[in-house]
């Protein structure tokens, strides 16, 4: 098998038909296009997955070590970093009224309520799901579980994405939240130099805001994608290309030092 690409991630990764970003558009779809076909990339995003999950033993058990992966992509944190509007007890309590018709239908009141209120909850009671202290030990643990375990040449982290409009006006600092997560990214970025790389996709939905969906603010769109695939294939052979290279200019200075050496015929 050729290069062999792993991609863990949350459902910025997942196709989402319903905004126009079928499965053939997802960047790992199109990377896996870009790189040729003895290539393979394995798409295992997942909704709602955050770096305490990405770094649970059976997750990574299965798929992270000695997945002979030449290279890694990462795209995880949002739902690290974005304010929590349920506390871990009031989510534990929504699980157990789901399954009592009765009880659910006064939880989900509950929600509405909570909901409306959004903005100013999440103000006063800034939770979130990862502290920024345990989603970069998280990170750190995965992207060595990665380096470590498999012939990986570099790991390319995608940061969290500027947020949207309707994001910024129902999520109390959600932005400072993810200046200060991405943050977390480029310092671990800093301490493995030249083989973890960032990808900034946070400076580019800055710049165009059309890229972030409208009706959460969090999600992307497919022309995202497009720049996300695009920029990692081309890091990737450029990689390739400076390997390739040194070998090709050995080659010909050799030739060209036999070239010199007399006949002796």
């Amino acid at each position: 098998m050729g290069m062999i690409v792993i991609v863990v991630g949350d459902s910025l990764g997942c196709p989402r038909s319903w905004v126009g970003v079928d499965l053939a558009s997802t960047y790992s779809f199109q990377l896996n296009r870009l790189l040729g076909p003895d290539a393979f990339v394995a798409n295992y995003s997942v909704g709602d997955n955050s770096t305490d999950r990405a770094v649970k033993e059976p997750f990574l058990r299965t798929f992270v070590r000695n997945s002979s992966a030449s290279y890694a992509i990462i795209q995880l944190g949002i739902v690290d970093c974005a304010p929590r509007l349920l506390s871990p007890v009031e989510r534990a309590i929504g699980l157990v009224a789901s399954r009592v018709p009765g009880l659910r239908a006064l939880f989900d009141q509950y929600i509405k309520v909570k909901s409306r209120y959004r903005y100013q909850l999440t103000r006063v009671f800034p939770k979130t799901l990862v502290p920024i202290d345990r989603f970069e030990s998280n990170y750190r643990r995965l992207v060595l579980e990665i380096l470590e375990s498999n012939p990986v040449e570099k790991v390319f982290a995608i940061n969290i994405a500027y947020p949207g409009e309707i994001l910024r006006k129902k999520s109390y600092n959600i932005l400072a939240n993810i200046q200060k997560y991405n943050a977390g990214i480029a310092r671990l970025a800093a301490a493995f130099p030249g083989r973890l790389e960032v990808v900034d996709l946070f400076a580019q939905c800055a710049h165009k805001p059309d890229w972030v969906t409208q009706d959460d603010g969090h999600h992307i769109h497919k022309p995202a994608h497009d720049w996300i695939a695009a920029e990692i294939a081309h890091r990737i052979n450029v990689g390739l290309c400076a390997e390739i290279i040194p070998m090709f200019r050995v080659g010909a200075a050799e030739s060209t030092d036999n070239a010199k050496v007399p006949s002796e015929a």
